[in-house]
């Protein structure tokens, strides 16, 4: 029975080749497209699983309401992992861990490396696979270092690593480390990245006993693995009044918390302030799952559409079929069976489609996803298939089943026909609905990547380089000393003899996260308050192109201006300044005079509003002064290029030889800051990108669907047509007419689409502190393109029916 069923089906195919090239064409785009998307959501929403006890690995978060303010980081404490595992019964280990940038050498060979700083329990929490070295010895002297095979390949070759030397460089000294295991690369779902790893201990280098001990500054994440069966909700009762205890001095109970989230939870949940690492955005999964999803319901639209325009044709088929006997669960069976067949050649092509646009997708999602063979995969493929056939089969199977044999043979369908119709309209007005939304949100993403990339940041970075000069822990300011001196001999070198117009050093560079943050209490109102300090050399403004709205900029002299402060205006507003220039900095601050103020400029991503800062020549002493900070990146010398447009490969190998003979000991490695700001924004180009992509896909599966509707309405209509043109109507009013009931359909799904898609927009754009309005002109626009596409779609098939020979349409009759 099924095999005749599927016979059938496929002699049905055949007869109607053109249809079944558009269903089967539409349906393997859809497919190619929800596959794509199905890896890329697998993939986020994987994050942290591949941890065989991932259901009890927990990352702590700290939340500090002082007053009317609410401070909530996952950045914590050092002090808060050790008073956690020592005083927790069901806490099982614990493991902080924090990286920092510094140079690494193997005899002549020197480079730039990110090295994490983790607890000796970090492999017990994590289950990184260990694959040289053993996982109890890798930590246990504090001059261990344990490196990827990536790492291990770029310092000794061929040669077994293990027990070699690495030379890292602390407290301005080259150190040795012993290498004493190599670890597995970090996958790409982990939320945990490394490429060096080194004992926590050493972070005592980096930080001063204060910070050690101190509740209210932030260095590290901390990580807690729970006993098995222990709940997490206990942990955190007992965990509220022992904090409440630690820091009552500070804080009154309940005003400093400690909370635990899963780990699993901590790649897509923007409700907590990410931490070391980047974190993905839940919207994103949502956006493009919902695209997905669109794409092949506009598939199966498709198929349902050909089949309510092929129903007078086939209805002739049922009759003569009911009337030889065959049921309606066997009629039903035979439509079922077609759908089937028709998902099945599609999902077959579908596959073999994503697996050829897999590395463009890679390439536009900025992953290293794999269509790899599984069980999974294949319940994935099963699934779509039954799902998606028995979508586009259902009215097929269940209207045209219902036809009355003698009927249909007589031609008398009644208002079946006008039901037909009625669920034609529908379903091609569904498609304009989703075209238009997406077409709709496509422009408007665009819209806003354009104003976050042309947007006046307050500074220019365009050909300007930034090359760190790194230093560690406790000889900071020496280093900063030093990069003093280089600069001077760097300009005397480059600047007039170069393309190098003038150079400089900051602490931060822009695009870089985490710039330094000072806080203390504001005494007159009992209020919390902070700023964040940029240490720069005089002609910073200069080079990055500042603008001074009031005062003056920094003195040359070296000894000048050590106690002033430019501020910028958020930093005048917060503290009602309607004069700044002459007050002091408030709190423990007070000797710092505000000597100008620079136009508000974009330090940190346009997702966040510009906040209070302060430009000093000695911040590392105004640092110092406060009582609470946060940073995640090291305030080390960043040395600045600005460049001349021309030959900029030229110019960065004079940089190049110039810097060797100046700074030998340090590692050129440059990046240009403009590139880094725009990287800031990656994801959202990466959605914008696969979105126009998708959408085009989109309209592409829609127009063919409407380009069978097109055929279809010109054959049916063809004896109406061919009645008007004998009767003197013209070509034009012919192709008017039948276009007509499409242009409405685009109109009504207008008026449907648009509050649809300002409202997906609007919630968008909410993220962002700086956003566009969203244009009318974008509706309007994206309506013109749904009626040039309707219009293309059916405008062949109703030209060439209006210009039609009448006679051949009339001659039956």
């Amino acid at each position: 029975m099924i095999r005749n069923y599927f016979k059938v089906a496929w002699r049905s195919l055949l007869k109607g080749r053109l249809y079944s090239l558009i269903n089967i064409l539409g349906l393997s785009v859809g497919v190619a497209v929800c596959l794509l998307i199905l890896l890329f959501v697998k993939n986020e929403t994987s994050f942290d699983k591949f941890h065989s006890d991932s259901d009890r690995i927990y990352r702590a978060w700290v939340k500090e309401q002082f007053k009317d303010q609410l401070l909530f980081n996952s950045v914590t404490p050092v002090v808060l992992g050790p008073e956690l595992r020592d005083n927790f019964p069901g806490i099982e280990s614990v493991a902080r861990y924090v990286t920092n940038t510094t140079s690494a050498r193997v005899g002549a060979f020197m480079e730039q490396e990110s090295v994490m700083m983790a607890d000796p329990d970090f492999l017990e929490v994590f289950d990184f696979a260990m694959l040289a070295g053993t996982r109890v010895n890798a930590f246990s002297e504090l001059h261990n270092v344990v490196i990827t095979p990536s790492l291990a390949r770029k310092y000794f070759g061929d040669d077994k690593p293990i027990g070699n030397i690495l030379e890292l460089q602390f407290a301005g000294e080259w150190q040795p480390f012993k290498v004493s295991g190599i670890l597995e690369e970090p996958p790409s779902n982990s939320s945990i990245q490394y490429s060096a790893i080194i004992p926590f201990e050493n972070a005592k280098v980096f930080l001063s006993p204060q910070a050690m001990l101190s509740w209210t500054i932030i260095y590290v994440e901390t990580y807690v693995k729970l006993k098995q069966g222990v709940a997490v909700q206990d942990v955190m009762a007992d965990i509220a009044p022992f904090i409440d205890e630690k820091v009552s001095q500070i804080y009154a109970p309940g005003e400093y918390v400690v909370g635990l989230q899963p780990i699993t939870d901590i790649h897509l949940n923007a409700d907590v302030p990410p931490g070391l690492v980047p974190v993905g955005d839940r919207r994103y999964i949502y956006i493009l799952s919902g695209v997905a999803l669109l794409i092949l319901l506009l598939a199966c639209i498709n198929f349902t559409t050909i089949a309510v325009g092929r129903s007078v044709t086939r209805s002739r088929e049922v009759g003569i079929r009911k009337v030889s006997g065959a049921t309606r669960t066997q009629i039903m069976g035979q439509f079922w069976g077609e759908a089937l067949l028709t998902t099945f050649l599609a999902v077959s092509i579908g596959v073999c489609l994503a697996m050829a646009a897999l590395p463009l997708f890679n390439s536009l999602s900025g992953k290293a996803l794999s269509m790899a063979l599984s069980w999974e995969s294949l319940v994935w493929l099963v699934a779509i298939l039954l799902l998606t056939g028995l979508i586009a089969g259902t009215y097929p199977a269940l209207v045209l089943s219902r036809f009355q044999p003698m009927q249909v043979i007589r031609g008398v369908l009644g208002r079946k026909s006008g039901d037909r119709h009625v669920v034609l309209r529908w379903l091609v007005g569904l498609q304009y609905v989703i075209s238009l939304v997406l077409i709709m949100c496509t422009l408007v993403v665009k819209d806003q990547i354009r104003y976050l990339q042309q947007k006046d940041l307050g500074y220019q970075d365009e050909h300007v380089v930034a090359v760190p000069y790194l230093v560690s822990g406790q000889r900071l300011p020496q280093t900063w000393d030093d990069a003093h001196r280089i600069t001077g001999v760097l300009r005397n070198d480059l600047i007039g003899r170069s393309g190098v117009v003038d150079i400089t050093a900051a602490s931060h560079t822009f695009g870089t996260p985490g710039w330094f943050q000072v806080g203390y209490v504001e005494q007159s109102t009992d209020r919390f308050r902070q700023f964040v300090v940029q240490h720069v050399q005089h002609n910073y403004l200069d080079v990055m192109q500042l603008r001074l709205t009031a005062g003056r900029g920094f003195y040359e002299q070296p000894e000048s201006d050590m106690r002033s402060v430019i501020i910028n205006e958020a930093m005048a507003r917060a503290y009602g300044w309607d004069e700044p220039i002459g007050q002091f900095l408030p709190g423990p601050f007070a000797e710092y005079e505000v000597v100008g103020v620079v136009r508000d400029f974009h330090f940190a991503p346009l997702y966040e509003p510009v906040e209070p800062i302060a430009l000093s020549k000695d911040a590392l002493s105004l640092i110092s002064l406060a009582p609470d900070h946060s940073f995640i990146d090291l305030p080390n010398p960043k040395l600045l290029f600005k460049l001349q447009a021309g030959d900029m490969q030229a110019t960065l190998a004079e940089i190049r030889d110039s810097w060797q003979r100046a700074a030998p000991e340090q590692p050129f490695n440059f990046h240009f800051i403009d590139e880094r700001t725009a990287l800031q924004y990656e994801s959202e180009v990466r959605l914008s990108r696969i979105l126009a992509i998708a959408t085009g896909l989109a309209i592409f599966i829609a127009c063919l669907g409407l380009f069978g509707i097109g055929i279809l309405t010109a054959a049916r209509r063809a004896k109406e047509v061919g009645v008007r043109r004998v009767l003197g109507a013209s070509t034009i009013s012919i192709v008017l007419l039948l276009n007509r009931p499409f242009s409405m359909l685009v109109l009504i799904g207008a008026v449907i689409a648009v509050p649809v898609a300002w409202l997906v927009m609007q919630e968008w754009l909410q993220g962002f502190a700086y956003r566009v309005n969203i244009s009318p002109l974008i509706f309007i626009l994206s309506i013109v393109i749904a009626f040039v596409l309707a219009w293309l779609s059916v405008g062949y098939q109703t030209v060439r029916s209006a210009l039609a020979n009448p006679v051949q349409s009339l001659r039956d009759d």
